[in-house]
């Protein structure tokens, strides 16, 4: 696999009502571009900015952990990680900002892990914004696609089977630990170890019995909830885009400096300003390959978080069978957004829409089977992450986690670097010792960036233990 990376001195364009911000790698060039902007909020600027470097930093370290005892001094070892444990985003900007507008351009992205900033947690926040600002984001060569590819071609390799349209009923158990799982008809697969990357609520109260659960682990599921659901549009457009402002990069529209909504509900403010950012790229620009072949011909997604609650009266309803009102009030929240990103984008060349295709989150539901069509897995709140989080073991023995479910991992990067974790606590190895037969590795590393362009199968040392990133690493947010 290969990587293209996206424009270094704009990776993001953050368009807010007045004014423009890009957001570039590197984080001296970021703290200084924000305080030029706004040079009254400078010394409040280098302290956040400093912050969720600091927390970055030592959640590397953390990660690199391999014992009880080493995570027990993170008080110690860790101190602004550890202060950051209970603090919300919101926290942090009462404590350094003033101005509003610098404010909601802070947190203009932060339908990268699906919550307003009085409930995402600060350690989430830090982890996917540093991760970009220090390593740069990337799109796969060839597109999505490519990635799932990649995977199965790694597993029948290594002697897997990937099986299609095998939908699993239930995990089996033997005198209380997990064997095995049953399929939709009957059949039986039996294993020494079971890891679920389904739905963390689909895992322990659809596929495993109720007997066989831990009351502890029931209490703390009945306490966890599921992140926010999306909106998406998917454009394919008879425009050429290559002489618009869009360029290899992403584009958070603004309509309003509101901090305080996490989603836009269509069903109450459909003609309204939109209270949350809207993200909108275009795959066909970041992928110079696909650009070649692609004529006039480009790909537009549109992005947003929107609540589940929304489309609440059509649940339970086969998908494409849910009916006219459906169907037109999907049309309806679509059109808004495209015409969002008309008006602020394309304002003097409009294109002309060939393929158009909305997401709502029962779509997400349908295909991902997800519940409440939730991005993210659980919310990424303080009460939710970290110590406070899933691990990749779970209390039912035999049963591992992975994938979002698994730890405060979310997005692609997010959930491949969970399925590593999980491999580790099942082998009790390091991730160096599994990868490379090395007990060292991770280690002494820190400080240096990968390069995602380099065609290798498997990640470089220095990214054995990365920062928990969102899914804008190997796509765009969608």
């Amino acid at each position: 696999m290969r990587f293209n990376p996206l424009a270094e001195d704009g990776f993001d364009h953050l368009h807010l009502p007045d004014m423009t911000f890009r957001v570039p790698v590197g984080v001296e060039r970021y703290r200084n571009r924000l305080s030029e902007m706004f040079p009254r909020e400078a010394r409040g600027i280098h302290r956040f900015v400093d912050t969720l470097d600091r927390i970055w930093r030592q959640l590397r370290e953390y990660d690199a952990a391999n014992s009880l005892l080493q995570r027990a001094m993170v008080p110690f070892r860790h101190p602004a990680l550890a202060a950051a444990t209970f603090t919300t985003v919101d926290d942090a900007l009462r404590r350094h900002v003033t101005d509003p507008r610098l404010r909601a351009l802070l947190v203009a992205q932060r339908a990268d892990y699906g919550e307003c900033p009085a409930r995402a947690s600060l350690i989430i926040h830090a982890a996917v914004l540093m991760s970009f600002i220090r390593g740069g984001a990337y799109y796969p060569a060839g597109g999505s696609q490519v990635v799932a590819d990649a995977l199965v071609d790694s597993i029948v390799a290594s002697g897997g089977t990937v099986r299609l349209r095998a939908p699993v009923e239930s995990v089996m158990f033997r005198a209380g630990r997990a064997c095995g799982v049953r399929l939709q008809g009957g059949e039986v697969l039996a294993a020494r170890r079971v890891v679920s990357n389904a739905d963390l609520w689909r895992t322990f109260a659809q596929l495993v019995p109720a007997e066989c659960l831990p009351r502890s682990l029931a209490r703390k599921l009945s306490r966890f909830k599921p992140s926010l659901s999306s909106l998406s549009v998917f454009l394919g457009v008879d425009l050429d885009l290559t002489a618009t402002p869009l360029g290899n990069a992403n584009h958070w529209i603004m309509d309003e400096y509101n901090v305080d909504s996490a989603a836009w509900n269509p069903e109450i403010s459909a003609d309204g300003a939109i209270p949350v950012p809207v993200l909108v790229s275009s795959p066909s620009l970041k992928d110079p390959q696909r650009l070649r072949q692609s004529s006039n011909g480009h790909t537009l997604q549109l992005f947003t978080m929107t609540p589940h609650t929304a489309f609440e009266p059509w649940r339970g309803l086969r998908h494409r069978r849910r009916g006219a009102e459906y169907e037109e009030f999907k049309r309806a929240a679509g059109e808004r957004l495209i015409r969002l990103a008309e008006t602020r984008l394309l304002p003097e060349r409009r294109p002309q829409i060939v393929v158009k295709e909305v997401g709502t989150p029962l779509t997400n539901e349908h295909y991902s089977q997800v519940t409440a069509g939730a991005c993210y897995g659980p919310a990424l709140i303080p009460r939710q992450v970290g110590l406070f989080g899933l691990g990749p073991a779970t209390a039912v023995p035999g049963l591992w986690l992975a994938g979002s479910n698994g730890g405060s991992f979310f997005g692609l990067v997010g959930s491949m670097f969970g399925g590593l974790q999980t491999a580790c606590s099942i082998l009790a190895q390091r991730p160096s010792r599994l990868l490379w037969g090395s007990p060292s590795g991770a280690r002494g590393s820190r400080g240096r960036t990968p390069d995602p362009s380099t065609a290798h199968g498997l990640p470089s040392r220095a990214d054995l233990d990365p920062p928990r990133v969102s899914p804008r690493s190997l796509t765009d947010g969608t």
